[in-house]
């Protein structure tokens, strides 16, 4: 096989084509950078394949361009089936880690430093408050993030009397592993709170968790019954049949990702080597009438319908703030009163 000529017009105009379809697509369903990124690839590859195999000596021009119409509809396939599903997928089986690298003093924080091991034997790095009025809330960072970030939340607890451990889960910040899913980090959960039992057996404890660190929060409780209550920020679907059965008209007009959003789990579970991972749908019977606290951004496109639809599901148990105007976890910064009376009323309520 002859390696065509890079400036081939086929190949140049099916990386362009790619280019602008990962860019849509990246635009609309999942980041941008990776739309790009998997586009272009895509469509270099097709191109570069099709001029390799199929180009003929002689052959008549004007075939060309419905070769070319074939060739994009593969492209929007193979972007938008595989390449972006595989690309995200390994991203979050293995997030970017932001190392904490400072004492709690340095990030202007009280606390203690400790050091947790998994069942699975990965190391937890974590800062912890003892409790004043006998109760613990375990916060949780979100993908990508560390406990520095969690620190505003841990004060507005501390000044209410509450005791605060923040771990940093696995793969990232400090802690060890180089893998993570939302369920696989629920072990570090567990280890958490049998060091909290471990200090005191009659601790009330309960979880503050944010995007990614909301959904471990859940798996947690799911499995976890010494976990009183959860106040999770930022969660959306955790496998594709939360989104099923009937669609939330929201998600609806994005039906036809329903097989890439699968792809994406598939190829986050052969990542990762986990195959346990739970839907929301899944959760929620295991979670019982125990109280967690949905709270959902009004600008972002899919947590509104899905936090109604969880908290719908859990029953008298749930309750539901949809913050109007706010980003994906922004919501304190944006009702800093509102949100801080919630928190700390949830918590007052459930773990006294």
């Amino acid at each position: 096989m002859k390696a065509p000529p890079l400036r081939s017009p086929v190949i140049i105009g099916n990386t362009l084509i790619g280019l602008v379809i990962g860019l849509a697509v990246g635009y609309s369903i999942f980041s941008i950078l990776p739309g790009i990124l998997c586009g272009t690839l895509a469509g270099a590859l097709l191109g570069w394949l099709t001029e390799a195999l199929f180009a003929r000596p002689g052959e008549v021009p004007r075939r060309r361009p419905r070769r070319l119409l074939v060739l994009v509809l593969l492209e929007a396939l193979l972007i938008l089936y595989v390449m972006i599903p595989a690309f995200s997928a390994y991203r979050f089986v293995h997030p970017g880690r932001a190392a904490v690298g400072m004492t709690p003093v340095e990030a202007g924080f009280e606390a203690s430093a400790l050091t947790l091991t998994t069942r699975d034997g990965i190391t937890i790095k974590a800062w912890y408050i003892p409790p004043q009025n006998g109760a613990v809330v375990i916060v949780l960072h979100g993908h990508s993030g560390n406990r520095v970030g969690m620190v505003p939340y841990a004060e507005l607890l501390r000044a209410q009397g509450y005791g605060v451990l923040l771990p940093d889960m696995r793969a990232h910040g400090d802690s060890g592993g180089e893998i993570y899913t939302h369920c696989l980090a629920g072990a570090d959960i567990e280890a958490a709170v049998a060091y909290l039992i471990n200090q005191d057996p009659d601790l009330a404890i309960g979880l503050l968790g944010f995007s990614s660190g909301g959904h471990t929060s859940l798996c947690a409780m799911a499995s976890l019954s010494e976990i009183r209550a959860a106040f999770v920020d930022g969660v959306s679907w955790n496998q594709t049949e939360d989104t099923l059965g009937p669609m939330p008209a929201e998600i609806q007009p994005f039906f036809f990702m329903t097989p890439a959003n699968w792809l994406t789990f598939r190829f986050a579970d052969w990542f990762s080597g986990y195959q346990d991972e739970l839907s929301v749908r899944e959760m929620i019977p295991l979670i019982g009438d125990r109280p967690v606290y949905f709270v959902a951004a009004g600008n972002d496109r899919y947590e509104p319908a899905m936090n109604r639809r969880f908290a719908g599901w859990l029953g008298p148990g749930a309750s539901l703030w949809v913050i109007p105007g706010a980003n994906h976890c922004q919501g304190y910064w944006l009702e800093p009163e509102g949100y801080t009376r919630r928190l700390i009323t949830f918590f007052n309520e459930n773990l006294h």
